[in-house]
């Protein structure tokens, strides 16, 4: 499955923590905010919470 983070495209699995994603993304350490980024507002993702991806999803990384 493809998702754009930072408008770079990242494979990732169905189900993954947020974590997961920074990581997949190349992202090192805790210092990290994820954002997915639907059409109507952003939501943050805590680093040890599960989201469900779908192909295509757009998430931003942003320091703390």
């Amino acid at each position: 499955m493809e998702i754009l983070v930072n408008r770079r495209k990242v494979f990732v699995r169905e189900n993954m923590r947020g974590q997961d994603i920074l990581e997949a993304a190349g992202f090192e350490g805790s210092e990290w905010v994820v954002i997915r980024l639907p059409r109507d507002n952003s939501v943050e993702i805590l680093l040890s919470e599960y989201v469900q991806v779908q192909d295509g999803d757009r998430f931003r990384v942003v320091p703390t």
